[in-house]
């Protein structure tokens, strides 16, 4: 049996306030979220579900901004703010399995097959300088006119 490698920095406060990179894939990389074509982004209805369900997340977490994202067909990428906020405040896994859930839940409502959405975990990286920042903010801009060029590219 394969040993999962744990994918968090160890010895890191996952509630400590700042920026975070973060990409969820679906699993085996299935094409769920939609389509790009010559570089215009079409989304299916579980696109468009994760998208919703992203946008929310400020909504529901007064200290928690989506300031960037987008929803590739594949993987879904953002940058997530944590601010200071209360002691009771979720860590960024918390939060991104309360999202996987919460998607998956709403796209089998949809119709999607009673199976698995999304891979196990997620990737994260805390962006820790303004250049970083700037670098990640222009991926994700940049991602769906390189789609063909992406590592999580699938025809």
């Amino acid at each position: 049996m394969i040993e999962r490698r744990h994918p968090r920095l160890k010895e890191f406060d996952y509630r400590t306030a700042g920026a975070y990179f973060i990409t969820i894939c679906c699993e085996h990389r299935e094409m769920w979220f939609g389509e790009i074509d010559q570089s215009e982004q079409r989304l299916s209805e579980y696109g468009r579900i994760a998208a919703q369900e992203i946008e929310a997340i400020p909504e529901r977490y007064a200290y928690m901004e989506i300031p960037k994202y987008v929803v590739m067909p594949n993987h879904l990428h953002m940058i997530l703010l944590m601010h200071d906020g209360n002691d009771e405040r979720l860590s960024v896994p918390q939060l991104i399995g309360i999202l996987k859930a919460r998607i998956t839940q709403l796209c089998k409502a949809a119709g999607y097959p009673n199976r698995r959405l999304f891979q196990a975990s997620f990737h994260d990286h805390v962006i820790r300088t303004e250049q970083d920042y700037a670098e990640v903010w222009q991926y994700i801009e940049e991602n769906p006119r390189i789609w063909a060029e992406d590592r999580f590219y699938r025809e």
